[in-house]
Formats: C-alpha cells, sequence, structure tokens
C-alpha cells in the first residue's frame, strides 16, 4: 500500500490517481482495514463507467464483508442515476444477487424487472425470475414465467430450451403429466 499512497502524494494530478487510489484500497481490503478502504474508494472521481462499476462494486463487496447489506445497496444504486444502459442492467442484477442471497424475493424481483428494462436479451433474465419464484415455492408463476421466454422469445433458443425443460420438471413434480408433455 505504501507504493499507491506515494504515487498519489508525488503525482496528484496524474491521470492514474484514481487508479493508484483503487489500488491503495484493494490492499487495504486485504489487509482487513475495510473502513480506511471505503475512505480511499470515496474519493474516485472518475468519469469511466466501466471504472465507476467496478469502483461500486468493491465498495459494495467491502460492505458485504462488513456485513452492511445497505451500504452494498446504495453503492449499487449511486450507480443506477447516471449509467448506459448495459451498466444499469448489470447493476440492477447486482442488487437482485444481493436480494436473492438474503431470501427477499419480492425485491429480487423488481431488480429483475428493472434489469430487463434496460436488457437487449432479457430472456436470461426472465429465467432468474422464474427460478426465484420457484425458490419461494410459487410453481404456478414460475410455470407461467418459463413459457412466457418460450412465447416472447421464440429465437433465443438455449433459453427457450432452459425454460422448456424446467417448466416440464415442475409439472413432473407435481405429476401434472398431461400439461408437462
Amino acid at each position: 500500500s505504501k507504493y499507491f499512497r506515494d504515487l498519489v502524494r508525488d503525482y496528484p494530478r496524474s491521470n492514474l490517481v484514481d487508479k493508484a487510489v483503487f489500488g491503495l484500497a484493494m490492499c487495504l481490503e486485504q489487509d482487513g482495514s475495510l473502513d480506511e478502504a471505503l475512505k480511499e474508494l470515496k474519493k474516485i472521481s472518475t468519469t469511466d463507467m466501466e471504472f465507476k462499476m467496478e469502483v461500486a462494486q468493491a465498495q459494495a463487496n467491502i460492505f458485504l464483508k462488513k456485513e452492511d447489506i445497505d451500504g452494498a445497496l446504495n453503492s449499487y444504486r449511486s450507480l443506477i442515476s447516471v449509467s448506459d444502459k448495459k451498466t444499469k442492467e448489470a447493476t440492477y442484477l447486482k442488487i437482485a444477487d444481493i436480494y436473492r442471497s438474503r431470501l427477499n424475493f419480492d425485491a429480487a424481483i423488481e431488480s429483475y424487472k428493472n434489469a430487463i428494462a434496460n436488457s437487449n436479451e432479457p430472456a436470461s433474465i426472465h429465467l432468474l425470475i422464474a427460478e426465484t419464484l420457484q425458490e419461494q415455492g410459487k410453481f404456478n408463476p414460475a410455470i407461467d414465467e418459463y413459457l412466457k421466454i418460450a412465447k416472447d422469445y421464440p429465437n433465443d433458443q438455449a433459453n427457450v430450451v432452459k425454460a422448456y425443460l424446467r417448466a416440464a420438471e415442475i409439472l413432473e413434480e407435481k405429476e401434472d403429466w398431461v400439461r408437462a408433455q
């Protein structure tokens, strides 16, 4: 971390300062200095969207290590208003993953729907919604969501096949042999 601190101190106007601060923050995180790492990440003022996403991801990971779910979610939410569609989609998916891992399925599904609104390939996200409904034991809505993929995205063959197979599995488990065909 000394190397990164020296770079920031000695070259404060360099276009690489944000990268050096990021490197310093990652070193601090590895050393277990999570609060100090977050403090350093907040100093980064890049306009590069990919790097902003990387910084937000790093912040969220640190907040998750600290078991600060709200901090992690806020890190991602801060990106949404300034992001392009691709970054918004990725951000909403990250938010949904956090909610889903915490068993907050309704919030996860809402985030997945927001991701769909920003996606060029929404079928795979519909699969995530269906899987989440299935996890909740909401089998009929899950089947409907799986079948919606086949209806709305017939050219996405890989996801259509997955959707049919998963819907059939649920129907077989329910011993609904007629609909499973």
